[in-house]
């Protein structure tokens, strides 16, 4: 038997996320000629949203509990772990950028930084995302980029074992500081060009 999910259920069970994420909605929309229900304005960025549909609801719905979209970056924030997870690329396995990390010393704390698999909850984020704009100034997210790979590797799976996708991860973070965060970020930034 199918579950129909509506609105409501999505507003009660989502109550941590739109919480974290006040500018995030969830609503019903047309979509090929489907009425959907998406989580839309992520990030505060109305190009992409998350379909609310499926058989891993369950799953997306404790996924996106956990997570900040801080909107200045193409970026999740972890809340249970205190990782910030930057949505990179699927990219060559035997790009040397794959196993790249360091320590980032910054006002006196040390955080550590690096490349690795893309974490599975952004690849739950990207099966559920969907373009709702085709101009994107933040190329949206990166993370339609991802949602490709994943549709071509269900179509071609040996494309699965000369593609990874990853990210850039910090740890060290107290909590989610969108402030910190971006002034850390600067740092980095700036730094990464002579790390790298």
């Amino acid at each position: 038997m199918v579950t129909r999910h509506t609105i409501h259920y999505f507003k009660e069970q989502l109550t941590t996320f739109l919480g974290n994420n006040p500018n995030a909605k969830i609503v019903g929309r047309q979509i090929r000629k489907k009425n959907r229900i998406l989580l839309e304005n992520p990030w505060e960025d109305e190009t992409i949203s998350f379909l609310l549909s499926g058989r891993y609801i369950p799953q997306f719905i404790d996924t996106i509990n956990s997570l900040v979209f801080p909107p200045r970056f193409s970026a999740i924030f972890h809340i249970d772990t205190n990782i910030a997870e930057f949505i990179w690329s699927a990219i060559p396995n035997d790009e040397a950028i794959i196993s790249r990390s360091f320590n980032f010393n910054f006002n006196g704390l040390n955080y550590k930084c690096y490349f690795a698999q893309a974490s599975d909850k952004l690849r739950m984020l990207a099966k559920h995302a969907v373009r709702r704009k085709w101009y994107s100034q933040y190329e949206h997210r990166n993370i339609l980029y991802l949602s490709q790979y994943f549709r071509d590797i269900e179509e071609d799976p040996d494309q699965a074992e000369a593609l990874t996708p990853i990210s850039f991860f910090i740890e060290g973070f107290n909590s989610y500081d969108e402030t910190f965060l971006v002034e850390l970020s600067k740092n980095l930034n700036f730094n990464m060009q002579y790390l790298l």
